[in-house]
């Protein structure tokens, strides 16, 4: 047997330290796919303007029951407010030591059931702070399965106090959307909804 030939010990070690970082890659690796956490809810109302800008800007959703969800009332009817924007304001959270900067300026609410009838969608000016015209988008999206964008306003809210509707949407006894627009309804101050 010459010096260049392997001994069946060898090969044997190599393939144990092969199979030895299998595993160790196995039980250490990175999840092949990111993980996901499942939105309970049907529909979601993404509202959202500059980062760089302190105004406090509300978003007001009425159900077809007449339910106003704002951020005086984050739950009611099957609707959520997940988040109340208050501007820069809001952008840094601490937890003991810890500030943590947030850049953006974004309320979520979610739609957990539907229904049928019309949703109105409104954007309020709660607090100018910032000198200028704010532009707000309102985005409507549809979380079952795979999310879907299905409606898009950008709007301007230039003054504290003013409200806008960004749109009204209709959806039918099994949730699907039938219709939209973007004729005006006052919502500040309706019975049942915010001062």
């Amino acid at each position: 047997m010459s010096g260049s030939e392997s001994s069946p010990l060898a090969w044997a070690a190599i393939d144990f330290l092969c199979c030895l970082l299998l595993v160790v890659y196995t039980l250490i690796a990175p999840p092949r796919q990111p993980a996901s956490i499942e939105t309970l809810g049907e529909y979601a109302v993404e509202v959202s303007w500059p980062a760089s800008r302190n105004d406090d800007i509300d978003t007001y959703v009425q159900d077809p029951a007449g339910n106003v969800v704002s951020f005086t009332n984050h739950d009611v009817g099957l609707m959520h407010l997940d988040h109340d924007d208050l501007g820069q304001s809001s952008d840094r959270e601490q937890y003991g030591t810890k500030v943590t900067v947030v850049r953006r300026n974004e309320e979520r609410v979610v739609l957990r059931g539907v229904i049928p009838g019309e949703v109105t969608v409104n954007v309020h000016a709660y607090r100018k702070a910032t000198a200028g015209p704010c532009p707000v988008d309102v985005r409507l999206y549809r979380l079952r399965g795979q999310d879907r964008m299905l409606l898009e306003r950008s709007l301007t809210l230039t003054h504290t106090d003013e409200e806008a509707t960004a749109f009204r949407f209709t959806l039918d006894a099994r949730g699907a959307l039938r219709g939209h627009n973007t004729l005006s309804r006052h919502l500040v101050g309706v019975p049942g909804g915010p001062p």
